[in-house]
């Protein structure tokens, strides 16, 4: 878990990923350890999201992620901290 994204959605996006995410849904957290979050809905890491960002902050998180779209030309399991940039 490296943040959240609140920016960036249209509203046509926002449905299309509602409706994505919720065929998705599962009641564990994906990461270990889940971070503590209130009211959190947890889905299987199925999609790839691209995002802009300024930077990565001191403890590993986005800092002002952007959506910018899904890539369906990717797969999940090529997104690994080893792709990371710095």
């Amino acid at each position: 878990y490296v943040g959240k994204v609140g920016t960036g959605f249209t509203q046509d996006t926002l449905a299309t990923l509602a409706s994505k995410l919720k065929k998705l849904r599962t009641d564990e957290s994906p990461f270990d350890p889940a971070p503590r979050m209130r009211d959190a809905t947890w889905v299987r890491p199925k999609l790839v999201a691209q995002l802009a960002y300024a930077e990565w902050t001191a403890d590993g998180k986005l800092r002002q992620p952007a959506f910018l779209g899904l890539r369906t030309d990717k797969d999940p399991s090529e997104c690994t901290w080893r792709d990371r940039e710095r």
